[in-house]
């Protein structure tokens, strides 16, 4: 695999960690490492909203979706139109998929993903082999690393190059 094939990672941010919880904004990178980015204007019926989420966590208001936010069927075409056919790479591949596929039960036409999900540490010991997988102190350094330069976290693009930056730093060598 050469630096311009990089896997496709994905992150959803949710209303709450809640079961009725809802994608309030999503964000994948393509196989040259672009991400991009888009906050999910909430439908009628995803009312759940965890304040201090909003003011902890992810900073992002309910005001500033239902403002800024795209529509769901927006997203879901563009997604559909980037990640067709692909595998994408998260950090919670449960989590992902739950916000995902409330997403697209959106759409009354196809409810199916056009994707499939993948596990981070899976991508890890396909590239490095179970015997040749980083040590925990080394995964640890080199998390801590990346995290620091990158700064920001649950915001689905910075989230995103957070693992397409871990990536790229542990099959480089760290």
């Amino acid at each position: 695999m050469t630096m311009s094939q990089l896997p496709i990672f994905l992150d959803f941010e949710a209303s709450s960690l809640s079961y009725k919880s809802h994608p309030i904004e999503v964000a994948w990178s393509d196989t040259t490492g672009k991400i991009v980015s888009f906050l999910i204007k909430p439908e009628p019926s995803w009312t759940d909203w965890d304040e201090y989420a909003e003011k902890s966590i992810h900073l992002i208001s309910r005001e500033k979706l239902i403002n800024e936010g795209f529509p769901a069927g927006m997203v879901i075409e563009k997604m559909t139109q980037a990640l067709n056919d692909s595998k994408v790479y998260t950090s919670d591949a449960s989590f992902d998929s739950m916000w995902c596929q409330k997403l697209f039960d959106c759409d009354p036409i196809s409810k199916s993903l056009p994707f499939q999900f993948g596990d981070f540490h899976s991508l890890l010991e396909n590239h490095f082999g179970v015997e040749g997988m980083p040590s925990k102190s080394t995964m640890l350094i080199t998390q801590k690393r990346v995290r620091k330069d990158i700064g920001m976290r649950h915001r689905a693009a910075a989230d995103v190059q957070y693992l397409r930056d871990l990536y790229i730093s542990l099959i480089s060598g760290y």
